[in-house]
């Protein structure tokens, strides 16, 4: 059985990404375009969480003036 890459070899990518699988060492305009494409949305996606984080969880807990 052969290595089909994603999670763990089982060949699925997760849900993020394009689903475009470009070799390492291709540098085709297409696929730099992809790679860029999908760490910028990553990026944005841990903005996100972060954003959430602390709008939701740090900033209520740690200036509310209930709990003081």
């Amino acid at each position: 059985m052969g290595n089909n890459g994603g999670i763990a070899g089982s060949g699925i990518y997760g849900m993020f990404g394009t689903g475009i699988v470009c070799k390492s060492e291709d540098n085709s305009y297409y696929c730099n375009f992809v790679k860029f494409f999908n760490a910028f949305m990553m990026l944005l996606i841990f903005i996100f969480i972060v954003y959430f984080i602390y709008n939701f969880i740090i900033k209520p807990y740690f200036f509310s003036k209930r709990g003081r």
